[in-house]
């Protein structure tokens, strides 16, 4: 197992950004100031020095960026013909543009890893105290409740 093959992976992949759509590091976004003369956005006029942020949440379950954005749906990422009409634009959680996170292909290629190493090793069980877990507060970082799995050694 090694970063390079765990790259090819398209599955494993699909659920990471899926993962990082339900659940962006930072919900909230990162505050912009406008130009000096102002900017147009979507279409409207944003006067000078206002300060924009753009909620990656918002931007993820929004119905104009993604069909049935409430399911977790990896296959989104994989090409399925029922999201192709998806924005891929819309799909941030690194932020973008030249202030975006400059760690984000080391933190894909971490998440890659870990989730690859447990899911080898271990099996799974969400338990019942936690089957309502996404029922969460979201302010500039998550507030999550205790997730409870069960976890198996896998007989390898």
């Amino acid at each position: 197992m090694n970063m390079h093959n765990l790259s090819k992976l398209t599955y494993l992949n699909a659920v990471i950004k899926e993962g990082l759509r339900v659940y962006p590091p930072g919900p909230a976004g990162f505050p912009r100031v406008t130009t000096a003369s102002g900017n147009t956005i979507c279409g409207q006029y944003v006067p000078p020095n206002t300060v924009v942020i753009v909620t990656n949440l918002a931007a993820s379950f929004s119905t104009r960026n993604h069909t049935n954005p409430w399911k977790f749906a990896p296959e989104r990422w994989e090409g399925a013909a029922e999201y192709a009409v998806d924005d891929r634009k819309a799909y941030q959680p690194f932020s973008f543009g030249p202030r975006n996170c400059i760690a984000q292909s080391l933190a894909n290629a971490e998440m890659r890893l870990v989730l690859a190493r447990v899911l080898w090793a271990f099996d799974l069980e969400l338990q019942p105290e936690s089957k309502n877990w996404i029922d969460q507060r979201a302010f500039a970082l998550w507030e999550k409740p205790p997730l409870m799995v069960k976890i198996t050694p896998r007989k390898l």
